[in-house]
């Protein structure tokens, strides 16, 4: 398989507070983007799934999550509406 790009989700804001750490899967996905030449990009957690426990991120939590991912040297960034 000859992907254009590596792209992940991690989904870190639950409802009960607590906020997970994405720093493994961030450095897994760019890791492997990288060994094989290729863009990497992830989607930011925007929307809130109270049935799976996600809350729904502030406006300063998606930045965090934006620069975080732009210092790594990501170089997309996408969001949707879950539900």
């Amino acid at each position: 398989m000859q992907p254009d790009v590596v792209m992940f989700d991690a989904y870190p804001f639950h409802e009960n507070g607590n906020t997970s750490n994405l720093m493994p899967t961030l450095n897994t996905a760019r890791k492997i983007a990288q060994e094989q030449g290729i863009p990497y990009w992830a989607f930011v957690q925007s929307h809130n799934d109270p049935g799976r426990g996600y809350r729904m991120p502030s406006e300063s939590d998606i930045r965090m999550q934006v620069f975080m991912h732009l210092a790594y040297g990501f170089t997309g960034i996408a969001y949707f509406t879950y539900e």
